[in-house]
Protein backbone atom coordinates (compact mmCIF):
# COMPACT_ATOMS: atom_id res chain seq x y z
CA UNK A 1 0.00 0.00 0.00
CA UNK A 2 2.34 2.67 -1.22
CA UNK A 3 -0.43 5.06 -2.24
CA UNK A 4 -2.56 6.90 0.29
CA UNK A 5 -6.18 5.82 -0.04
CA UNK A 6 -8.83 8.29 1.09
CA UNK A 7 -11.34 5.45 1.43
CA UNK A 8 -9.12 3.44 3.78
CA UNK A 9 -8.30 6.56 5.76
CA UNK A 10 -11.99 7.38 6.25
CA UNK A 11 -12.71 3.78 7.24
CA UNK A 12 -10.07 3.88 9.94
CA UNK A 13 -11.30 7.33 11.02
CA UNK A 14 -14.77 5.88 11.43
CA UNK A 15 -13.35 3.11 13.61
CA UNK A 16 -11.53 5.62 15.79
CA UNK A 17 -14.59 7.83 16.21
CA UNK A 18 -16.88 4.89 16.94
CA UNK A 19 -14.39 3.59 19.47
CA UNK A 20 -14.20 6.99 21.17
CA UNK A 21 -18.00 7.13 21.42
CA UNK A 22 -18.20 3.54 22.72
CA UNK A 23 -20.04 2.75 19.47
CA UNK A 24 -22.95 4.98 20.50
CA UNK A 25 -23.14 8.51 19.11
CA UNK A 26 -25.76 9.54 21.68
CA UNK A 27 -23.60 8.27 24.54
CA UNK A 28 -20.54 10.07 23.22
CA UNK A 29 -22.48 13.29 22.64
CA UNK A 30 -23.94 13.06 26.14
CA UNK A 31 -20.53 12.67 27.77
CA UNK A 32 -19.12 15.59 25.76
CA UNK A 33 -22.11 17.80 26.61
CA UNK A 34 -21.75 16.95 30.30
CA UNK A 35 -18.05 17.86 30.34
CA UNK A 36 -18.73 21.11 28.46
CA UNK A 37 -21.55 21.95 30.86
CA UNK A 38 -19.22 21.40 33.82
CA UNK A 39 -16.57 23.69 32.31
CA UNK A 40 -19.21 26.39 31.92
CA UNK A 41 -21.10 26.01 35.21
CA UNK A 42 -18.00 25.82 37.44
CA UNK A 43 -16.87 29.43 36.76
CA UNK A 44 -20.46 30.69 37.12
CA UNK A 45 -20.54 29.23 40.62
CA UNK A 46 -17.03 30.28 41.66
CA UNK A 47 -16.20 33.59 39.93
CA UNK A 48 -18.66 35.82 41.79
CA UNK A 49 -20.58 38.31 39.64
CA UNK A 50 -17.86 39.18 37.14
CA UNK A 51 -19.31 37.98 33.84
CA UNK A 52 -16.11 38.55 31.86
CA UNK A 53 -14.04 36.58 34.37
CA UNK A 54 -16.55 33.74 34.22
CA UNK A 55 -16.39 33.55 30.45
CA UNK A 56 -12.58 33.74 30.40
CA UNK A 57 -12.31 30.88 32.89
CA UNK A 58 -14.78 28.78 30.89
CA UNK A 59 -12.78 29.40 27.72
CA UNK A 60 -9.54 28.37 29.44
CA UNK A 61 -11.10 25.12 30.72
CA UNK A 62 -12.59 24.31 27.33
CA UNK A 63 -9.30 24.97 25.55
CA UNK A 64 -7.71 22.29 27.70
CA UNK A 65 -10.59 20.00 26.76
CA UNK A 66 -9.95 20.54 23.03
CA UNK A 67 -6.36 19.24 23.18
CA UNK A 68 -7.34 15.97 24.88
CA UNK A 69 -8.67 14.09 21.78
CA UNK A 70 -5.35 14.02 19.89
CA UNK A 71 -3.35 12.04 22.49
CA UNK A 72 -6.35 9.78 23.15
CA UNK A 73 -6.82 8.97 19.46
CA UNK A 74 -3.08 8.42 19.10
CA UNK A 75 -3.04 6.03 22.06
CA UNK A 76 -6.05 4.14 20.71
CA UNK A 77 -4.61 3.89 17.20
CA UNK A 78 -1.33 2.34 18.39
CA UNK A 79 -3.15 0.01 20.75
CA UNK A 80 -1.90 1.17 24.16
CA UNK A 81 -5.17 2.62 25.46
CA UNK A 82 -8.59 1.21 24.62
CA UNK A 83 -7.32 -0.08 21.28
CA UNK A 84 -9.47 0.04 18.20
CA UNK A 85 -10.88 -3.46 17.46
CA UNK A 86 -10.23 -2.96 13.75
CA UNK A 87 -6.64 -1.84 14.23
CA UNK A 88 -5.37 -4.44 11.77
CA UNK A 89 -7.53 -3.32 8.85
CA UNK A 90 -5.55 -3.04 5.59
CA UNK A 91 -4.58 0.62 5.98
CA UNK A 92 -1.09 2.02 5.74
CA UNK A 93 0.67 3.68 8.64
CA UNK A 94 0.42 7.15 7.10
CA UNK A 95 -3.32 6.64 6.55
CA UNK A 96 -3.78 5.74 10.21
CA UNK A 97 -1.70 8.69 11.34
CA UNK A 98 -3.67 11.12 9.19
CA UNK A 99 -6.85 9.60 10.61
CA UNK A 100 -5.68 10.39 14.14
CA UNK A 101 -5.35 14.10 13.32
CA UNK A 102 -8.56 14.11 11.27
CA UNK A 103 -10.56 12.60 14.14
CA UNK A 104 -8.99 15.00 16.65
CA UNK A 105 -9.94 17.93 14.40
CA UNK A 106 -13.53 16.68 14.07
CA UNK A 107 -13.79 16.23 17.85
CA UNK A 108 -12.41 19.74 18.46
CA UNK A 109 -14.83 21.31 15.97
CA UNK A 110 -17.81 19.50 17.48
CA UNK A 111 -16.64 20.44 20.96
CA UNK A 112 -16.29 24.11 20.04
CA UNK A 113 -19.71 24.19 18.38
CA UNK A 114 -21.27 22.58 21.44
CA UNK A 115 -19.40 24.95 23.74
CA UNK A 116 -20.66 28.01 21.85
CA UNK A 117 -24.28 26.79 21.91
CA UNK A 118 -24.31 25.63 25.53
CA UNK A 119 -22.27 28.66 26.65
CA UNK A 120 -24.65 31.09 24.95
CA UNK A 121 -27.60 29.54 26.75
CA UNK A 122 -25.98 29.26 30.18
CA UNK A 123 -24.41 32.73 30.14
CA UNK A 124 -27.64 34.18 28.80
CA UNK A 125 -29.41 32.82 31.87
CA UNK A 126 -26.57 33.89 34.17
CA UNK A 127 -26.62 37.41 32.74
CA UNK A 128 -30.31 37.86 33.52
CA UNK A 129 -29.81 36.54 37.05
CA UNK A 130 -26.73 38.63 37.83
CA UNK A 131 -27.95 41.85 36.24
CA UNK A 132 -31.60 41.73 35.11
CA UNK A 133 -31.37 45.33 33.89
CA UNK A 134 -28.60 44.48 31.43
CA UNK A 135 -29.98 44.48 27.89
CA UNK A 136 -26.80 44.08 25.85
CA UNK A 137 -26.42 40.57 24.44
CA UNK A 138 -23.47 38.45 25.48
CA UNK A 139 -20.82 37.71 22.90
CA UNK A 140 -20.32 33.97 22.30
CA UNK A 141 -17.42 32.12 23.83
CA UNK A 142 -14.10 32.22 21.93
CA UNK A 143 -15.18 35.11 19.71
CA UNK A 144 -15.05 37.95 22.20
CA UNK A 145 -11.36 38.47 21.41
CA UNK A 146 -10.46 37.25 17.92
CA UNK A 147 -6.86 38.48 18.22
CA UNK A 148 -6.39 36.36 21.31
CA UNK A 149 -7.96 33.38 19.54
CA UNK A 150 -5.45 33.63 16.68
CA UNK A 151 -2.63 33.49 19.23
CA UNK A 152 -4.18 30.64 21.20
CA UNK A 153 -4.70 28.31 18.23
CA UNK A 154 -0.94 27.74 17.55
CA UNK A 155 -0.32 27.27 21.27
CA UNK A 156 -3.14 24.73 21.50
CA UNK A 157 -1.74 22.86 18.49
CA UNK A 158 1.68 22.72 20.13
CA UNK A 159 0.21 21.58 23.46
CA UNK A 160 -1.87 18.87 21.77
CA UNK A 161 1.13 17.48 19.87
CA UNK A 162 3.21 17.54 23.07
CA UNK A 163 0.61 15.53 24.98
CA UNK A 164 0.42 13.18 22.01
CA UNK A 165 4.05 12.19 22.67
CA UNK A 166 4.01 11.80 26.45
CA UNK A 167 2.33 8.43 26.88
CA UNK A 168 4.16 6.45 24.15
CA UNK A 169 7.46 8.08 25.14
CA UNK A 170 7.03 6.98 28.76
CA UNK A 171 6.32 3.43 27.60
CA UNK A 172 9.65 3.49 25.75
CA UNK A 173 11.65 4.85 28.69
CA UNK A 174 13.37 1.51 29.32
CA UNK A 175 14.64 1.32 25.75
CA UNK A 176 15.45 5.01 25.39
CA UNK A 177 16.73 5.56 28.90
CA UNK A 178 15.32 7.91 31.53
CA UNK A 179 18.35 10.28 31.44
CA UNK A 180 17.99 10.69 27.68
CA UNK A 181 14.29 11.51 28.00
CA UNK A 182 15.01 13.97 30.83
CA UNK A 183 17.64 15.77 28.73
CA UNK A 184 15.27 15.96 25.76
CA UNK A 185 12.47 17.42 27.91
CA UNK A 186 14.77 19.99 29.53
CA UNK A 187 16.23 21.02 26.17
CA UNK A 188 12.73 21.26 24.72
CA UNK A 189 11.58 23.62 27.48
CA UNK A 190 14.73 25.74 27.41
CA UNK A 191 14.47 26.16 23.65
CA UNK A 192 11.04 27.77 24.01
CA UNK A 193 12.31 30.34 26.50
CA UNK A 194 15.53 31.27 24.67
CA UNK A 195 13.95 34.35 22.93
CA UNK A 196 12.50 35.57 26.24
CA UNK A 197 15.91 35.21 27.90
CA UNK A 198 17.66 37.09 25.06
CA UNK A 199 15.08 39.86 25.38
CA UNK A 200 15.60 39.98 29.16
CA UNK A 201 19.36 40.49 28.79
CA UNK A 202 18.78 43.15 26.13
CA UNK A 203 20.25 41.23 23.21
CA UNK A 204 17.05 41.43 21.10
CA UNK A 205 13.93 43.58 21.19
CA UNK A 206 10.37 42.63 22.15
CA UNK A 207 9.14 42.26 18.56
CA UNK A 208 12.14 40.11 17.62
CA UNK A 209 11.54 37.94 20.67
CA UNK A 210 7.88 37.41 19.75
CA UNK A 211 8.78 36.59 16.15
CA UNK A 212 11.52 34.18 17.23
CA UNK A 213 9.19 32.49 19.71
CA UNK A 214 6.53 32.05 17.02
CA UNK A 215 9.08 30.42 14.69
CA UNK A 216 10.30 28.10 17.45
CA UNK A 217 6.75 27.07 18.34
CA UNK A 218 5.97 26.28 14.69
CA UNK A 219 9.17 24.26 14.26
CA UNK A 220 8.52 22.35 17.50
CA UNK A 221 4.98 21.55 16.37
CA UNK A 222 6.32 20.13 13.10
CA UNK A 223 8.93 18.18 15.07
CA UNK A 224 6.21 16.80 17.35
CA UNK A 225 4.15 15.65 14.36
CA UNK A 226 7.14 13.84 12.85
CA UNK A 227 8.12 12.38 16.20
CA UNK A 228 4.55 11.17 16.75
CA UNK A 229 4.67 9.37 13.40
CA UNK A 230 7.92 7.63 14.33
CA UNK A 231 6.46 6.55 17.67
CA UNK A 232 3.37 5.20 15.94
CA UNK A 233 5.61 3.31 13.52
CA UNK A 234 7.51 1.83 16.46
CA UNK A 235 4.38 0.56 18.19
CA UNK A 236 2.87 -0.63 14.92
CA UNK A 237 5.69 -3.08 14.32
CA UNK A 238 6.77 -3.83 17.89
CA UNK A 239 5.01 -7.10 18.75
CA UNK A 240 6.11 -6.93 22.38
CA UNK A 241 3.96 -3.81 22.81
CA UNK A 242 1.20 -4.26 20.25
CA UNK A 243 0.06 -7.86 19.86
Amino acid sequence: MKNVSFKRMMLFSRLLLNNACAYSFLKGAGVMAAVILFCIIKPILTEGNDMQAMMTTSEDLLKVLFIVPLPLFQAAAIGISKPVPGLMIPASLIEKYISVYFCAFIAAVIGMAGSILIGAGMYGIAGHVIDPAETAGLRPLFFRDTDGLLIDIPLLCLAATVFQLIWPTLLMRRKTGKPVIAVIVCGYILLIFIPAFLMFVGFIGKDAARFSTAIILCLLTILNILWGYLLMKHFEFDRSVNE
